[in-house]
Order: C-alpha cells, then sequence, then structure tokens
C-alpha cells in the first residue's frame, strides 16, 4: 500500500507538472500572438490617421479653421486662394470637413472625430456638444502628446459625449480611444 501511494503520487506530481508546463506554453503563446494582434492594430490605426492628417484637403479645412479663431499656431494660409463661396466661416467649414472625412470615417469604422487648437479649444468635431469646449480633461495628455508631434493611440477612456451603443441609442461614459 505504501509502495502503490507512494507511486501513485509520483504519476500524479508528473502529470500535474506536465499539464501546467502545456498550460502555461500555450498561455503565454496566446499573450505573444494577442500583443503582436494589438501592436499591429495599434499601428495600422496610427498609418490610417497620419494618412487622413496629411491628405491637403483635410489640413486646408483645418487651417482655414484655426484661421477662424486666430489661433497663433495657425499656419499661414493663403485667403487669395478662396473663392467667394468659401468664407472664412467656421460652421460651414466644420460641414466642408465633415464631409471630407465622411468616407475615410465609414470605411475605417471609426465613429466621430474632433479638430483642437493648440489652447485645448475643440474648433469642430463629429459631435456637435463638443465643439468649443476646453475643458475636456480627458484629452489633456493624449492632446499635449499629439501637439508635440507624436502620432497617439490613447488607452480606452470613458466618452466625455454621448455616443451611439449598437442599437443606436445615445449613451454617455462609453469606452472611447483617438488616434
Amino acid at each position: 500500500i505504501v509502495v502503490l501511494s507512494g507511486l501513485s503520487y509520483g504519476v500524479r506530481s508528473a502529470i500535474e507538472r506536465t499539464m501546467r508546463a502545456n498550460l502555461e506554453s500555450e498561455l503565454t503563446t496566446m499573450l505573444d500572438i494577442e500583443v503582436a494582434m494589438l501592436r499591429s492594430w495599434a499601428k495600422t490605426q496610427t498609418s490610417n490617421a497620419e494618412s487622413l492628417a496629411n491628405d491637403a484637403r483635410v489640413r486646408e479645412h483645418v487651417y482655414r479653421l484655426l484661421q477662424v479663431v486666430d489661433d497663433d499656431a495657425a499656419p499661414a494660409l493663403d485667403t487669395n486662394r478662396l473663392t467667394p463661396a468659401e468664407p472664412l466661416d467656421r460652421k460651414l467649414i466644420s460641414q466642408q470637413l465633415r464631409h471630407v472625412l465622411g468616407p475615410a470615417m465609414t470605411s475605417h469604422d471609426y465613429h466621430g472625430y474632433f479638430i483642437a487648437a493648440r489652447s485645448t479649444e475643440i474648433l469642430a468635431a463629429s459631435d456637435t456638444e463638443l465643439i468649443g469646449r476646453r475643458d475636456v480633461k480627458a484629452y489633456d495628455d493624449f492632446l499635449r502628446r499629439a501637439f508635440d508631434g507624436a502620432t497617439v493611440v490613447c488607452p480606452p477612456f470613458l466618452s466625455v459625449a454621448a455616443i451611439d451603443n449598437e442599437r443606436g441609442e445615445r449613451q454617455s461614459s462609453s469606452p472611447t480611444m483617438f488616434v
């Protein structure tokens, strides 16, 4: 009985160690794959954001918005190139920007955007509730890094404005990320 008990304990311990090692190996592999997928996703989002930000039409509308608010950081805008049908009107420029960004937002399955001046005032946004706000603390770190020239994928945080959920209902405090 003592020999059989000792033998069964040894076999059981060996099987348990083997199972733990296999499970650890599988979990480590899954973690590595998930990390690689997340890095690839973040790189794609960064590339998409840079591509949109470098689009000449988007840049022109953003420069025009900055010109309207007379932001010190606004790049010089050649207003001689503007036709009379293109006045420096904030609402009109925001609508034009929304029209330019629309196809890209849809194709990348993005749900919103905002344009902020260095003063952190939100000049244009897909959600009009945000326009004109400066007090959005959730955006501070993200904006500071973006204004320093970095393309940033921010960590998830609770939304400041109400956004549509999967049922199409407006809901605040939903998980949100910006690039």
